[in-house]
């Protein structure tokens, strides 16, 4: 009997981010080498604030993508993970040969929903 060892690395969290990254920027935009990986697992943390809610408009709070499959769904750009008015979003891209997995984040929401409380984070898995 034998048993698949599984490797998880995460690539991205949101928590590793500081004010530095933005630079003068109001948002950031990270784009995330994936292709090593058989499989990306996407996890975002449900956080409350005083005045409102975390709500993913598409995706949830936990996306799970085949690799391969991500890559041979036939259309050119997919949203995978997208908050309330914009403001967070995974999104990915392809074209001839070309791969991308964006992650796009406004400076004003980390700083309100994210920083210290709460993060998006994105696990490479090897099996």
């Amino acid at each position: 009997m034998s048993r698949r060892m599984t490797s998880e690395t995460i690539i991205f969290d949101t928590e590793w981010l500081t004010e530095a990254d933005f630079g003068g920027e109001n948002h950031l935009i990270v784009s995330i080498d994936y292709q090593a990986y058989d499989t990306l697992k996407i996890i975002a943390t449900p956080v409350k604030s005083e005045n409102q809610a975390v709500v993913l408009n598409v995706g949830g709070f936990f996306q799970e993508f085949d690799v391969y499959k991500l890559e041979n769904f036939g259309l050119d750009y997919k949203e995978l993970l997208n908050g309330d008015n914009d403001e967070f979003s995974i999104d990915h891209l392809r074209d001839e040969g070309y791969f991308e997995l964006a992650f796009r984040l406004e400076k004003s929401y980390w700083e309100d929903f994210l920083k210290g409380i709460g993060s998006i984070y994105i696990k490479g898995v090897k099996r």
